[in-house]
């Protein structure tokens, strides 16, 4: 008896030892991510919104995803967020650890055959966005234009970041399907850059400007009567601006609107973050999960008011279904899209 309990003991004790040996089941995402240091990639230069953007979730995301992983934010910033989109798609890392925050363009650089692109859109993972956007585009209040007609019948020189970004294509939509006469000086690093130019007098506007990034980076323009919104660009109108004519309204016909709605499809997607193809299923669920309960996060909104910045999420998944929709479209419609923007 007393060799037989022995044993039973020896039996359990083993059975313990081998149960904390093994990892717990449903803490696999934790036990990866704890004391990993995360990489926030933001493929635009410091100063405009997707960098406010990007800093800001990066601060509050890591101690909502299991293991609570740090994050270190750094731009990347080139080509209209093709450089950190080639990097993120063929050399970085995909096991979950690097996220980047790149141009709602990027999608048609591909669709529309740019050049330098070495990635696939519909592989990438789509983790989400913190607004969809509402574009405007602006001229500085010496800019001798009043109203809609004068816009697109002026000579005006516009900011532009370069091919893919909204504030080199929407220019060219405008100037190719409604007759705007709008030149682009393109390689600005990002809107901080831009809405210096504007200032300086370099240029005398920009498209590629959300409505939220105004308000939260030159509100005192708008106070002050700097600028003048002649125009915005999206599915549908922003609430603020009722008054401002909307681009999908310029459409004369169902093939203009067929050819909007491809161009504008993007606006959906707001400021898209994005991860690496063959990222593990259960952390990409981790990540696209944490990201929307970040959305409504107290701690996050309270910083996100301070800084001004528009707070209408679009999950992954939704993103993620944009992206193949886009790809799905007649190719007669992706021809004439494309070359509304050549």
């Amino acid at each position: 008896m007393i060799a037989l309990a022995r044993s039973v003991c020896l039996t359990i004790v083993a059975a313990i030892a081998i149960s904390h040996a093994l990892p717990a089941r449903g803490d696999s995402v934790a036990d990866f991510y704890k004391g990993k240091q995360m990489q926030m990639l933001i493929g635009f230069g410091p100063g405009g919104n997707y960098d406010r953007y990007a800093r800001t979730i990066a601060q509050h995301w890591g101690r909502l995803i299991s293991g609570h992983p740090s994050f270190v934010a750094r731009n990347v910033p080139g080509a209209s967020t093709k450089v950190v989109t080639n990097q993120l798609y063929n050399v970085l890392p995909k096991d979950g650890t690097v996220v980047a925050a790149v141009s709602r363009g990027i999608v048609h650089e591909e669709l529309w055959g740019g050049k330098g692109v070495k990635f696939k859109s519909t592989k990438l993972n789509w983790i989400g966005s913190a607004n969809n956007v509402v574009g405007v585009c602006v001229v500085w209040h010496t800019a001798p234009v009043t109203n809609l007609r004068s816009f697109l019948s002026t000579n005006l020189v516009f900011a532009s970041t370069g091919p893919g970004g909204d504030s080199d294509a929407i220019p060219r939509v405008l100037n190719n399907l409604f007759d705007a006469k709008i030149k682009r000086v393109s390689g600005y690093q990002g809107g901080g850059a831009m809405n210096l130019a504007i200032e300086r007098g370099e240029v005398q506007g920009r498209c590629g400007w959300s409505w939220g990034s105004v308000v939260s980076t030159r509100s005192q323009w708008l106070q002050k009567k700097k600028i003048k919104v002649m125009l915005q660009y999206a599915l549908t109108k922003h609430p603020d601006h009722l008054d401002v004519p909307l681009m999908m309204d310029l459409a004369r016909n169902d093939r203009e609107r067929k050819i909007l709605e491809l161009i504008l499809a993007r606006q959906t997607m707001g400021r898209p973050y994005v991860s690496p193809p063959a990222v593990p299923v259960e952390r990409l669920k981790a990540l696209r999960s944490t990201f929307m309960k970040l959305m409504k996060d107290e701690s996050f909104l309270k910083d996100a008011k301070k800084m001004k910045l528009e707070i209408n999420p679009v999950g992954g998944e939704e993103v993620q279904r944009i992206v193949a929709s886009m790809f799905a479209a007649p190719q007669d419609v992706i021809e004439a899209s494309k070359q509304a923007v050549k």
